[in-house]
């Protein structure tokens, strides 16, 4: 918590390096520095509760190929969702929850964890769910898409549709059902 300013792009090259955890640090300000190419060891990347940061997901988090957790809940980012797929086979958690991201979720492709959780809740996403979520064939832990404008394509016999019935319960969907998607 006592930490102040920003996190210099070199941090991400101290040997061994495994977790960075910035979790209530209320004094870091700022936007995330970029890991820099090299950063092969990084398995968990979580920045939480710090409501000085902002700025946009930078690029580069997307080539870790050893992560696994990739949380970047409630820091102030804005800007859109930059990647559409993350290169680590063992990723299993994916947090961009309570910020002010906008636009649409980009067709996620997430490594086929036992179990994986997936939180964009309390933003500003916009459009439809990509029926690519709906078809995972492993469960989810937790599935947050709440407080967002978000809705799901409603075509009668699209049978990719049918893996969103195990997973809507536990999701709030604010917008209404599409009609006009394929």
């Amino acid at each position: 918590p006592g930490l102040t300013g920003t996190i210099p792009p070199e941090f991400f090259l101290l040997p061994r390096l495994q977790t960075i955890n910035f979790t209530d640090c209320t004094g870091l300000s700022g936007g995330i520095s970029p890991p820099v190419s090299g950063s092969t060891t990084v398995r968990y990347v979580i920045f939480k509760n710090s409501p000085q940061m902002s700025g946009t997901i930078p690029d580069g988090y997307q080539t870790l190929t050893r992560i696994i957790t990739f949380t970047l809940s409630n820091i102030g980012l804005t800007g859109t969702i930059p990647f559409a797929r993350m290169g680590s086979n063992f990723l299993t958690t994916l947090d961009l929850s309570s910020n002010a991201l906008s636009g649409t979720i980009p067709e996620l492709s997430f490594p086929s964890a036992a179990a994986f959780t997936l939180s964009l809740a309390n933003n500003q996403l916009t459009g439809s769910v990509p029926l690519i979520l709906g078809t995972r064939t492993t469960a989810y832990t937790k599935f947050d898409l709440s407080n967002n404008s978000l809705s799901l394509c409603a075509n009668e016999g699209n049978s990719s549709q049918a893996g969103f019935s195990t997973i809507l319960p536990k999701c709030s969907l604010t917008a209404p059902a599409r009609t006009d998607c394929e």
